[in-house]
């Protein structure tokens, strides 16, 4: 449940909401070496935000 809650709060801030354009499969959430969570976008959400390809977004709770 938080999971989802957390990808519906990003497509929020993002500006998109969870929509044709931003599904809830379009927003991963993963842990990097040190266990500190961030997002991994879709290539298809990725170019609706017109983002780098390697940009980073941490999740902060």
């Amino acid at each position: 449940m938080i999971l989802w809650a957390t990808k519906k709060a990003l497509s929020k801030a993002l500006g998109v909401g969870i929509s044709k354009k931003c599904s809830f499969f379009d927003i991963r959430i993963c842990k990097d070496k040190n266990g500190s969570p961030f997002f991994k976008f879709s290539k298809s959400l990725k170019g609706i935000l017109r983002l780098n390809l390697q940009a980073l977004v941490y999740l902060t709770i």
